[in-house]
C-alpha cells in the first residue's frame, strides 16, 4: 500500500515537473518569437 503510493507520487511529481518544463520552454520559444516579430 505505501509503496503504492510512493509510485503514485513519483509518477505525479514526474508528470507536473515535465509539464511546467515544457510550459516554461513554449513561454520563451513565444518570447523570442515576439522579440524576432517586433
Amino acid at each position: 500500500m505505501i509503496k503504492r503510493l510512493v509510485v503514485t507520487g513519483l509518477v505525479v511529481v514526474i508528470f507536473v515537473g515535465g509539464v511546467a518544463f515544457g510550459f516554461q520552454a513554449w513561454i520563451r520559444k513565444a518570447n523570442q518569437i515576439g522579440e524576432t516579430i517586433g
